[in-house]
């Protein structure tokens, strides 16, 4: 659930379209969109696809979302 809210987070930060988003993943719009809403889950291949897509480190990514996910939790 964290990961595709920061997903989405990001790609918003970075003014960017789920289409643009995916094109750059090289992933369907649809499947950003399920990600972000959390309908799908996601392996790392995946995960590291949509990072370096938003130009970011894989490692960063799940680290965010790990403090995101202790802070809720």
């Amino acid at each position: 659930m964290v990961l595709g809210a920061l997903i989405r987070k990001h790609r918003l930060a970075s003014g960017i379209s789920q289409e643009v988003l995916a094109e750059k993943a090289h992933l369907h719009p649809t499947f950003i969109s399920l990600i972000e809403n959390n309908k799908r889950a996601i392996g790392l291949d995946t995960a590291n696809q949509i990072a370096r897509a938003l130009n970011l480190k894989l490692s960063d990514l799940i680290e965010q979302a790990e403090r995101k996910y202790l802070c809720e939790t």
